[in-house]
């Protein structure tokens, strides 16, 4: 192969002035060229006959075919960085032009001894320094070797780094850790598949950024996250069930830095380890805390208590006197007991009807419908 204008020699082996030549081609003979060489000047299959001007007798020899192609010389062009970083790998991608109709071969040398023969290559500095890049491209049996070269800066690469809030790379189960890259990069690539300079990380394990700065260096950086386990937490009680008006002392597991019970009612100390509960009802209560590893833990326990008839655990006046004076001027039930879903009516000994309220304000003075009933020993029901 070769390029235009040039020729290319074709020699018949052995050139002997005893021999008598005739190059031809595809199409037959070839005026004139009967030297022992020949300059071909166009694509085609070239052959030379041969014959022995000693022994006319002989019979003419033919050489085997040489395919001759005629080729355009590469237009050499590669895109690389004017500068990268040591330690990065650097990409470098040709943009030559070749001729169609020939085999082109690719031949890179980085400036610092590597090497590479793939027509786009990758390769990673180790040096710092300005070097220069170059690209030979050629065709098959070396012909038409074109190169081209650029200089190229290899810099320090910038420091990359993972960091966390107070640079503390553990969390509790179910929380959520930030995990960031500084300084600022112009792309950001994490192993999460984000790319932006922050993540939120709700698991323990390995993460890594690779992020390219504006020369466009590729950077790794990795980090290790550690998920703390919650504590565990069991709660007990001395008695369960337990009778409406009893205690019993509640415990949970011991040696965690704080202790949290909800609800309060009914406990005598809501931070203390063993509280000691009095319900009325029965109830779930649930202790926080706080282990050692500062994560949160919770533990539940249901106390069941036995109640009696509900109206047995009323506080309610027998009497009351609704004469003018300030004593027992109204019909009370005990505040403690009543709530603002508690409805009380009162009926005579005649099942009528004389008063109803919901709630009920301890505040029904004897009447009904604005008329004092009988004084003195009126028997009267109520339901709650």
């Amino acid at each position: 192969m070769y390029s235009a204008p040039a020729l290319k020699t074709l020699n018949a082996i052995p050139n002997d002035v005893n021999f008598t030549y005739q190059w031809a081609d595809a199409n037959g003979d070839i005026a004139s060229a009967t030297s022992s060489t020949f300059n071909a000047s166009a694509t085609g299959n070239y052959f030379v006959k041969a014959k022995s001007s000693l022994y006319p007798g002989c019979p003419e020899v033919q050489s085997d075919h040489a395919s001759i192609v005629l080729a355009t010389a590469p237009v050499v062009a590669f895109d690389s960085p004017s500068e990268t970083c040591k330690d990065s790998p650097t990409n470098f991608k040709n943009q030559s032009t070749v001729d169609a109709n020939a085999a082109a071969a690719f031949a890179w040398d980085f400036g610092d001894t590597g090497t590479s023969t793939n027509e786009n290559a990758t390769h990673t500095y180790t040096t710092l320094g300005d070097l220069t890049v170059k690209l030979t491209v050629t065709y098959r049996g070396n012909a038409c070797s074109t190169p081209l070269t650029k200089p190229i800066k290899i810099s320090l690469a910038p420091t990359v780094a993972i960091t966390a809030p107070d640079n503390i790379f553990q969390m509790c189960d179910g929380d959520k850790l930030t995990l960031s890259v500084t300084p600022d990069f112009t792309e950001y690539s994490w192993s999460t598949s984000a790319t932006t300079p922050t993540i939120d990380v709700t698991e323990g394990g390995s993460y890594s950024v690779q992020v390219k700065n504006a020369i466009g260096c590729k950077i790794t950086a990795n980090a290790f996250v550690t998920a703390l386990p919650a504590p565990q937490v069991d709660v007990t009680a001395e008695k369960n069930p337990i009778n409406v008006g009893e205690n019993t002392k509640l415990a949970a597991t011991t040696g965690y830095s704080s202790y949290e019970w909800t609800p309060i009612e009914g406990l005598d100390n809501p931070a203390s380890e063993t509280p000691i509960a009095t319900p009325t009802i029965t109830t779930t209560y649930t202790v926080k805390v706080v282990g050692a590893n500062g994560c949160p833990g919770t533990g539940t326990f249901e106390l069941t208590v036995i109640a009696d008839d509900p109206l047995n655990l009323l506080k309610i006046s027998n009497f009351f006197s609704p004469n003018g004076d300030a004593t027992n001027p109204t019909w009370r039930v005990d505040p403690e007991v009543i709530t603002q879903t508690c409805g009380v009516s009162i009926f005579d000994e005649k099942g009528m009807k004389v008063y109803e309220a919901k709630p009920y304000l301890n505040d029904w003075d004897g009447t009904n419908n604005g008329k004092s009933l009988p004084n003195g020993g009126v028997l009267l029901y109520y339901k709650v």
